[in-house]
């Protein structure tokens, strides 16, 4: 009688059969067996098409022999693993491939089950000669042991309780479960619910304490609860029912946007902003109009210390002094004081700077040699400290003082010394010099008479107005010619004495002198020079005006 196969390909040998070889053939049925109990085989699947795993009568190198099958390889599309029809066993199917795909596996002619997409876990399958079915139990099972209990799993760990609690216990005493209510999540302690995750939202029943992370991607809805010991928490939303929120920690309290922005919100409207803006940190009032207050409380009084003006003025407000350390920059044009500060300049007197009025520029005698003014620095346009003696010191040898056109009346507090320059009108006007009232213009002496130089158009030459020498009682008053064309000159005598006088006129008047016409002599008695008719003359030579010969004879 000629020997016969099992289904995995082991060799049922007859009476008498084989000689000779039955040890060899007797191996092998061994090895099937061991292949079948605890054989372990790499299948790499075929790329969206269908791997068929066989069986050999008489063959221990057959690949549906083995227990365990790994699958492997990357595929490019929906894949098939078959094994015969006709062999009865189980398998236990590990999906190694990647790629997301789906990869099923079934007998030749039956159904399987199927991997998903994202299934690269293990299967325990059995195959009843037509169709591959998925191990389950429909008995409670209980997984006890000595040691150590290790699920080690690189991809999911699943636990289906089909519509039942899983519970955790110890010594077989419950100490929680999980449970699936109108697909809600309930985690309970004992029996007691203490979350509940529905959908996206968490809702505690009572304490939460984290010692490490709380991520929430959507709202935290904490119904009265506390919590404490948080480490770091990450939140959409969190929502109360209109209690006060408080956070209280030992350690610091982080808020991190993860490089977005931090709203402030009143009933859901934003009032206010903090951004990390490059490397700004910035904060905004996002509401038209509202200023920005930094309050204290002192002794239970409230105490606004700075108010930012949001307004389009802008201004920051402080309650009192101002202490900077280091240097003030002023952007704008005008450094604004408080009230009577105007026509003020700031002198330090070692401490602080006041305002000191300078209604003329005789009030700069009243501060000290050693106080310090604040002058603009034009370079920078910053405010820089600078002693007195200093600008002073400045204004006398530079042209400090440049133009005085924009004080219609300015006015000196003391001397002005030119230091040797001139008053010019580049304009080409006059340059008046006009005493108030009855004042004079005064030309002083300095151990020498006071003069008035009137140069000529190269200032090479010049006619002075001299004054007299120093006499107690010596006054004179030189009056211009007015309309009639005279001059006259005032003293004590009422005279005005010459050395000499030359005339330099013009050509002869081309008439003969006549009886009317005046002429000037010197009367002989102190030099004086006198008016006279020409007939005076006629009468005194007896001779005709008219005839040059007879009057020269007669003045001999």
């Amino acid at each position: 009688m000629a020997s016969t196969f099992t289904d995995l390909g082991i060799e049922i040998m007859a009476t008498g059969e084989n000689a000779g070889t039955w040890g060899d053939k007797t191996n092998t049925n061994l090895t099937i067996v061991n292949t079948a109990v605890a054989g372990y085989v790499e299948q790499a699947v075929t790329n969206g098409g269908t791997l068929a795993l066989t069986i050999t009568d008489g063959a221990a190198t057959a690949t549906a022999q083995n227990a365990v099958i790994k699958l492997t390889g990357t595929i490019t599309g929906n894949s098939i693993v078959t094994v015969p029809d006709s062999i009865e066993k189980t398998f236990i199917v590990n999906n190694g491939t990647s790629g997301a795909y789906t990869v099923q596996f079934k007998t030749v002619s039956g159904t399987g089950v199927t991997f998903s997409t994202t299934d690269k876990g293990t299967k325990f399958v059995y195959t009843d000669g037509t169709n591959i079915n998925e191990i389950s139990s429909s008995a409670s099972e209980t997984l006890t042991s000595a040691g150590n209990f290790t699920i080690d799993a690189t991809t999911d760990i699943i636990l289906d309780a089909d519509g039942g609690d899983v519970f955790f216990k110890d010594a077989g005493t419950t100490f929680g479960s999980a449970t699936n209510t109108s697909g809600n999540l309930i985690i309970k302690s004992g029996t007691t619910t203490a979350l509940t995750f529905s959908g996206a939202n968490v809702t505690a029943a009572g304490n939460l304490s984290v010692d490490g992370n709380l991520d929430v991607t959507g709202s935290f809805d904490m119904s009265d609860a506390n919590i404490t010991n948080i480490g770091s928490i990450a939140l959409d939303t969190i929502t109360n029912d209109g209690t006060d929120i408080t956070l209280d920690s030992s350690g610091d309290i982080i808020l991190d946007a993860g490089g977005a922005d931090i709203f402030l919100k009143d009933d859901g409207t934003t009032f206010g902003e903090l951004t990390n803006s490059s490397t700004d940190f910035v904060i905004k009032s996002t509401t038209s109009d509202k200023d920005i207050l930094f309050k204290g409380n002192d002794g239970g009084a409230a105490i606004t210390a700075l108010t930012l003006d949001m307004s389009a003025a802008g201004k920051a407000t402080f309650n009192s002094d101002v202490v900077v350390s280091g240097d003030l920059t002023i952007s704008g044009d005008d450094l604004v004081m408080g009230t009577n500060t105007s026509g003020h300049i700031l002198v330090a007197d070692g401490t602080n700077f006041n305002p000191v009025a300078v209604t003329d520029l005789s009030a700069i005698s009243t501060i000290a040699s050693g106080d310090t003014l604040l002058a603009v620095d034009a370079s920078g346009g910053g405010l820089k400290k600078v002693a007195r003696s200093v600008l002073v010191a400045g204004l006398a040898t530079s042209s400090a003082l440049n133009n005085v056109s924009e004080d219609t009346s300015p006015q000196l507090g003391g001397d002005l010394d030119m230091n040797g320059q001139d008053i010019v009108s580049t304009s080409n006007a006059d340059v008046e010099i006009a005493p108030n009232g009855t004042g004079h213009l005064t030309v002083k002496g300095n151990t020498n008479p006071g003069t008035i130089q009137f140069n000529c158009e190269q200032n090479s030459h010049g006619v002075q107005l001299k004054g007299p020498a120093h006499s107690a009682g010596s006054s004179a008053v030189l009056t211009l010619p007015t309309s009639t064309g005279t001059l006259i000159g005032t003293g004590d005598t009422g005279t005005v004495t010459m050395a000499s006088l030359d005339i330099d006129g013009g050509t002869e008047i081309g008439a003969d002198i006549v009886d009317a016409d005046l002429l000037i002599i010197d009367d002989g008695a102190g030099g004086t020079n006198r008016k006279v008719l020409a007939s005076r003359i006629k009468t005194y030579t007896n001779a005709d005006l008219a005839d040059p010969t007879a009057l020269a004879i007669a003045l001999g």
